[in-house]
C-alpha cells in the first residue's frame, strides 16, 4: 500500500481504475481515497 501527499487538480475515471492528476504527475490507480474536506466536492464534481 502506498500513500502519498500531492496538490490533486483532477481525478477522473479510466479504463484501468482512477486517474488522478496532480501539479507534478498523473496518476492511475485501482482504488484511491479522496480526504480534502471542504475542497472534496469541486474536485469529484465530474465524476458519476
Amino acid at each position: 500500500m502506498t500513500f502519498q501527499q500531492s496538490a490533486v487538480t483532477q481525478v477522473a475515471q479510466s479504463d484501468s481504475g482512477v486517474s488522478v492528476k496532480t501539479q507534478q504527475e498523473n496518476l492511475t490507480f485501482d482504488h484511491c481515497v479522496i480526504a480534502c474536506g471542504a475542497w472534496s466536492k469541486e474536485l469529484l464534481k465530474d465524476l458519476n
